[in-house]
Protein backbone atom coordinates (compact mmCIF):
# COMPACT_ATOMS: atom_id res chain seq x y z
CA UNK A 1 0.00 0.00 0.00
CA UNK A 2 1.17 3.54 -0.96
CA UNK A 3 0.03 6.25 1.46
CA UNK A 4 0.65 9.71 -0.17
CA UNK A 5 -0.43 12.06 2.74
CA UNK A 6 -2.69 13.11 5.28
CA UNK A 7 -5.66 14.66 3.14
CA UNK A 8 -8.67 14.74 5.33
CA UNK A 9 -9.43 15.66 8.54
CA UNK A 10 -13.57 15.46 10.33
CA UNK A 11 -14.02 15.88 13.91
CA UNK A 12 -17.49 15.85 15.62
CA UNK A 13 -17.98 17.80 18.71
CA UNK A 14 -19.67 19.89 21.47
CA UNK A 15 -17.17 22.99 20.57
CA UNK A 16 -18.31 23.37 16.99
CA UNK A 17 -18.92 27.57 17.21
CA UNK A 18 -15.48 27.35 18.95
CA UNK A 19 -13.48 25.37 16.78
CA UNK A 20 -14.99 27.56 13.78
CA UNK A 21 -14.03 30.27 15.43
CA UNK A 22 -10.42 28.73 16.03
CA UNK A 23 -9.70 27.64 12.52
CA UNK A 24 -11.73 30.06 10.76
CA UNK A 25 -10.88 33.46 12.65
CA UNK A 26 -7.41 32.72 14.42
CA UNK A 27 -5.76 29.78 12.14
CA UNK A 28 -7.30 31.83 8.91
CA UNK A 29 -8.50 29.16 7.03
CA UNK A 30 -10.77 29.39 4.12
CA UNK A 31 -14.19 28.65 4.95
CA UNK A 32 -15.80 26.89 1.88
CA UNK A 33 -18.86 25.27 3.31
CA UNK A 34 -20.58 26.53 6.74
CA UNK A 35 -24.65 25.23 7.33
CA UNK A 36 -26.19 24.63 10.91
CA UNK A 37 -23.96 22.25 12.00
CA UNK A 38 -21.24 21.42 9.95
CA UNK A 39 -18.40 23.53 8.96
CA UNK A 40 -15.61 22.83 6.10
CA UNK A 41 -12.77 24.36 5.64
CA UNK A 42 -9.90 24.29 2.86
CA UNK A 43 -6.15 24.06 3.11
CA UNK A 44 -3.82 24.75 -0.20
CA UNK A 45 -3.78 20.14 0.15
CA UNK A 46 -6.43 19.18 2.16
CA UNK A 47 -9.66 19.59 3.92
CA UNK A 48 -10.71 20.26 7.67
CA UNK A 49 -14.86 19.46 8.73
CA UNK A 50 -15.84 20.16 11.85
CA UNK A 51 -19.56 18.59 12.86
CA UNK A 52 -21.78 19.79 16.30
CA UNK A 53 -21.95 16.59 18.36
CA UNK A 54 -25.90 16.42 16.50
CA UNK A 55 -25.21 15.43 13.67
CA UNK A 56 -26.02 11.85 13.44
CA UNK A 57 -24.09 10.85 10.15
CA UNK A 58 -20.65 10.90 12.08
CA UNK A 59 -22.24 9.59 14.79
CA UNK A 60 -19.52 6.56 14.69
CA UNK A 61 -16.64 9.27 14.80
CA UNK A 62 -14.63 8.54 18.28
CA UNK A 63 -13.82 11.23 20.76
CA UNK A 64 -10.94 12.57 18.54
CA UNK A 65 -10.25 13.86 15.22
CA UNK A 66 -10.54 11.51 12.20
CA UNK A 67 -7.83 11.79 9.55
CA UNK A 68 -8.05 10.40 6.38
CA UNK A 69 -5.09 9.31 4.61
CA UNK A 70 -4.69 9.57 0.73
CA UNK A 71 -3.66 6.61 -1.11
CA UNK A 72 -2.26 5.38 -4.51
CA UNK A 73 -4.63 2.38 -5.16
CA UNK A 74 -8.17 2.36 -2.52
CA UNK A 75 -8.65 -1.29 -4.00
CA UNK A 76 -5.12 -2.53 -3.19
CA UNK A 77 -4.83 -0.80 0.52
CA UNK A 78 -8.38 -1.77 1.06
CA UNK A 79 -7.41 -5.62 0.48
CA UNK A 80 -4.19 -5.46 2.87
CA UNK A 81 -6.33 -3.42 5.59
CA UNK A 82 -8.88 -6.34 5.55
CA UNK A 83 -6.26 -8.99 5.22
CA UNK A 84 -4.14 -7.41 8.23
CA UNK A 85 -7.71 -7.35 10.74
CA UNK A 86 -8.59 -3.60 10.21
CA UNK A 87 -12.47 -2.95 10.99
CA UNK A 88 -14.18 -1.44 8.28
CA UNK A 89 -16.91 0.90 9.13
CA UNK A 90 -19.86 1.03 6.16
CA UNK A 91 -19.37 -0.14 2.65
CA UNK A 92 -17.26 2.29 0.48
CA UNK A 93 -18.22 5.26 -1.17
CA UNK A 94 -17.59 7.29 -4.36
CA UNK A 95 -17.87 10.21 -6.04
CA UNK A 96 -17.17 8.77 -9.23
CA UNK A 97 -13.28 10.32 -8.74
CA UNK A 98 -12.21 9.33 -4.90
CA UNK A 99 -13.57 6.76 -3.14
CA UNK A 100 -13.18 6.30 0.74
CA UNK A 101 -14.03 3.91 3.46
CA UNK A 102 -13.95 4.37 7.38
CA UNK A 103 -12.15 2.03 9.68
CA UNK A 104 -11.43 1.42 13.22
CA UNK A 105 -7.56 1.12 14.30
CA UNK A 106 -6.48 -0.69 17.25
CA UNK A 107 -6.37 2.42 19.34
CA UNK A 108 -10.27 2.58 19.17
CA UNK A 109 -10.17 5.92 17.04
CA UNK A 110 -11.86 6.49 13.47
CA UNK A 111 -9.19 6.72 10.67
CA UNK A 112 -9.91 7.21 6.73
CA UNK A 113 -8.45 5.28 3.44
CA UNK A 114 -9.51 7.14 0.04
CA UNK A 115 -8.30 7.02 -3.62
CA UNK A 116 -8.81 5.91 -6.93
CA UNK A 117 -10.83 3.25 -7.63
CA UNK A 118 -12.07 1.16 -10.29
CA UNK A 119 -13.60 -1.46 -8.38
CA UNK A 120 -15.78 0.87 -6.68
CA UNK A 121 -16.11 3.44 -9.63
CA UNK A 122 -17.24 1.11 -11.68
CA UNK A 123 -19.76 -0.07 -8.71
CA UNK A 124 -21.23 3.19 -8.25
CA UNK A 125 -21.64 4.06 -11.87
CA UNK A 126 -23.37 0.97 -12.36
CA UNK A 127 -25.98 2.05 -9.86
Amino acid sequence: MHVKRIIWMGVRTSAHGAMRELLGDVMGLRMSRDDPGVTWFEMDDGEIQVYDETDLEHAFFGPGPTVGFEVADFDEARRELLAAGVEFLGEPQSDGTMTWCHFRGPDGNVYEILGPSMEWHVRETAL
